[in-house]
């Protein structure tokens, strides 16, 4: 029989989200992405300070693996943004909607 605690780590499984403000040490983008994580699914994270954004990656990377984490210097405020992040997804294959990402960078 499943825990409730298996269960609620597996529920997000095979799941991709994208976060924004995940770079922040303290902040709700760094709460949602760990949260994701736990319940399985793969986050890409976006912020605009690459330097929070690195020290968080490889934070969520010890709790979710190698593979469950994409971080992506991004400002979404503003249309280039929006831009910059279809040409990503669009070099990534498979794309996001559909599962996840192979050696693609975000840069």
């Amino acid at each position: 029989m499943q825990t409730e605690s298996t269960m609620a780590e597996s529920i997000l499984q095979g799941k991709v989200a994208i976060v924004t403000g995940a770079g922040s040490p303290i902040g709700i983008g760094h709460a949602i992405t760990l949260g994701l994580l736990r319940a399985g699914a793969r986050v890409a994270m976006l912020d605009i300070n690459q330097a929070w954004l690195e020290q968080s990656a490889d934070e969520m990377r010890a709790v979710g693996g190698m593979d469950s984490t994409l971080p992506m210097v991004a400002d979404i405020t503003g249309p280039e943004a929006m831009a910059q992040w279809e040409k990503f997804q669009a070099r990534t294959t498979p794309s996001l909607a559909t599962g996840w990402w192979t050696g693609a960078r975000a840069d």
